[in-house]
């Protein structure tokens, strides 16, 4: 009997008494590196692509201690338990041990590691111009390049890890839609989750624990690719101690999102040297206007050509 491992996790695992000796660092790219390199992808005329790793943690490196586990019932082998060769989903070192294979395997390819952000990489062609670059989250990889990244980096990819799906050009990744658009610029909007979205469930509940709950959908939002709603959303948090009318108020936001779902963050390409990209900082603060007495402040940056400043 063959069985599928890719199934089988390990949920309900007793807690590990030697944690505290594993290396349990998950390497996964912040926002500050994805969008800086969605404006070199639109500067190189390359489209943003995507892949999903089928599988992951079982084409990580192999375990380096023992782990037994009791397999499944599916399995029918009774009265056994097996040694695991490598992590699956449920091992506190699993996340860990398979991006030792995948920065392992970009290494001798030649990408190099950014000091800044871990699970950002870059490649350079032999004259040392930037070919290509790789944000990684976990098991998912936004990437962008020429041909010769292609040939050097991604093709041997697809020959040493197994794929689940591969997206170009418009794609969702983490919960984002990123969007090539037509005059080379890359949009990226909330578009798939907004429209889950159901405004009149929000108010039906009526609870706290929902309030709450949709706050942090609306401060994902505003944190990701909608800046012009900070103000609303912050105006529902002075709210929240009458829920009724916060979730009135919390109908009228969504219905506003929803209606605008569309609209995107563009990170157009920037024609000029990239030494004349500077980093432009408009930041703002009111002293105690909240209703706790506290100051509310906030900043937002741009990356522009320094040449139409």
């Amino acid at each position: 009997m063959i069985l599928d491992l890719s199934l089988f996790l390990l949920c309900s695992l007793p807690r590990e008494e030697d944690q505290s000796k594993l290396i349990l660092e998950s390497r996964t790219c912040s926002r500050a590196s994805i969008r800086p390199t969605l404006v070199v992808f639109a500067c190189n005329g390359c489209s943003p692509n995507a892949i999903d790793v089928k599988t992951a943690f079982l084409q990580g490196k192999e375990l380096d201690r023992p782990v037994f586990i009791v397999p499944p019932k599916e399995a029918g082998t009774p009265l056994s338990v097996w040694k695991l060769q490598k992590c699956v989903y449920g091992l506190a070192d699993a996340a860990t041990k398979w991006f030792d294979k995948v920065l392992e395997f970009l290494s001798s390819v030649g990408m190099k590691q950014s000091p800044l952000d871990k699970a950002f990489f870059t490649y350079k062609s032999e004259c040392g111009v930037l070919s290509g670059l790789i944000c990684i989250h976990v098991d998912d990889f936004i990437w962008g390049g020429d041909e010769i990244f292609v040939s050097k980096v991604i093709n041997p990819m697809r020959c040493c890890f197994v794929f689940g799906r591969e997206d170009s050009s418009k794609f969702v990744f983490l919960g984002l839609d990123f969007e090539m658009l037509n005059w080379g610029s890359i949009g990226i909007s909330q578009k798939s989750y907004i429209d889950k979205l159901d405004a009149e469930k929000w108010e039906q509940t009526g609870s706290a624990n929902h309030l709450r709950s949709v706050l942090g959908c609306l401060e994902w939002i505003t944190g990701q690719t909608r800046p012009d709603l900070c103000f609303d959303v912050h105006c529902l948090t002075l709210e929240r101690d009458d829920t009724v009318t916060a979730l009135r108020s919390v109908r009228k936001l969504i219905r506003k999102i929803k209606n605008s779902s569309k609209q995107q963050m563009i990170f157009p390409a920037i024609i000029s040297n990239p030494e004349f990209w500077p980093l432009v900082v408009f930041a703002d603060a009111s002293f105690a206007n909240r209703a706790d007495g506290s100051t509310q402040g906030a900043y937002i940056i741009f990356l522009v050509d320094g040449n139409k400043r």
